[in-house]
């Protein structure tokens, strides 16, 4: 098992938007491109105070204690707040 740490992990699977000259790839990327049999899992993060509103804060932000979700369909429409920042073309969590 390789535990990679960092945000770049989480915008595994998300385009940079047409007016980023320098597109590099996220870290899921490039080991894919090394491993193509890799199986990868990316955990996303919502810790502390931000300027950001997002629906995962708001449902989940009161809850003492860690929890975790598996996005499904269920989660469709939700923003996470901190890519709202990032030059990302819109995309569903």
């Amino acid at each position: 098992m390789l535990v990679v740490v960092g945000n770049n992990l989480v915008l595994k699977k998300l385009e940079w938007q047409d007016q980023v000259a320098n597109k590099h790839g996220s870290i899921g990327q490039y080991l894919y491109q090394k491993h193509r049999k890799l199986r990868m899992t990316s955990i996303g993060q919502v810790i502390g105070e931000t300027v950001f509103e997002d629906g995962f804060r708001r449902e989940f932000g009161h809850i003492d204690g860690a929890v975790a979700v598996d996005l499904d369909e269920r989660f469709a429409g939700w923003k996470l707040g901190i890519v709202e920042s990032v030059a990302i073309k819109p995309a569903e969590v």
